[in-house]
């Protein structure tokens, strides 16, 4: 004989499924890309928008996100995809030949060509002949960079400073299999970017990155601090991106 459940029994079994249910699959809706969670509104004003791409696809706001001695990083957002990005802009003077702008393309056409989860993707970028200026539309770091976010949390522990070198080191090792072996240069702190929401960082800004087509290089490029003492001589190979990896993450522990 079958005896069917109480109500209360009934509804206290779904409950409780339902709770597991969640638990189970809440990881899996968290780790989704940015834009495929649902659609995500700008938070702007059409006031705010400073310019748009020429395929009206990504807009700039008047927030700057940071400022570099080459470039302007902006907040904007791609009404596509319906996500933020960082849109970062290099302007050049007006003495200089329209072959330069083209020339400081490179970082983008460097970026575009690499795929790795510890590299910064590339979504796309465009010279601007009338406004002097070349435009490259990035993913965008809530947290901003590893330097930006330790100032903010004081200090982590030591599993997640692990966490941190492996990431990195796993990017580096990308970069250097490369044929031919492209090289970062300025490997620091404000140059690898946080992402909070999935426990990632991510190695960016290639604007001094090159491709070792002879060996070893010999064009001095870098910040002092992180630079390798080969260097100097103006004769090194990547192994000055590792040494540079060791200064930055000595340094993590003492923000």
């Amino acid at each position: 004989m079958i005896h069917s459940q109480p109500p209360w029994k009934r509804f206290l079994s779904t409950f409780l499924f339902s709770v597991f249910a969640f638990e189970y699959f809440k990881p899996q809706i968290s780790s989704l890309p940015m834009g495929s969670q649902g659609f995500q509104k700008p938070d702007f004003r059409e006031s705010d928008v400073a310019e748009r791409s020429p395929c009206r696809g990504y807009a700039r706001y008047k927030k700057i996100l940071g400022r570099g001695a080459f470039k302007d990083v902006y907040k904007g957002f791609d009404h596509v995809n319906n996500m933020e990005i960082a849109w970062n802009q290099i302007c050049v003077d007006d003495e200089r030949p329209r072959e330069n702008l083209e020339a400081l393309c490179s970082e983008a056409v460097l970026l575009n060509s690499l795929n790795h989860r510890n590299i910064m993707k590339c979504y796309s970028y465009w010279v601007d002949y009338d406004k002097k200026s070349v435009n490259i539309i990035t993913e965008l770091f809530s947290s901003g960079s590893l330097r930006q976010h330790m100032k903010t949390l004081g200090g982590v522990d030591i599993q997640t400073i692990k966490n941190w070198g492996r990431q990195i080191l796993l990017g580096l090792e990308y970069l250097h299999s490369r044929n031919p072996c492209i090289i970062h240069r300025d490997v620091k702190c404000d140059n690898i970017f946080v992402d909070v929401s999935k426990g990632e960082v991510k190695l960016g800004d290639f604007g001094l990155a090159t491709a070792m087509e002879q060996s070893p290089v010999r064009v001095l490029a870098g910040t002092p601090e992180f630079m390798a003492p080969e260097y100097y001589d103006e004769e090194y190979n990547e192994l000055v991106d590792v040494y540079a990896f060791g200064m930055c993450f000595d340094g993590v522990g003492y923000f």
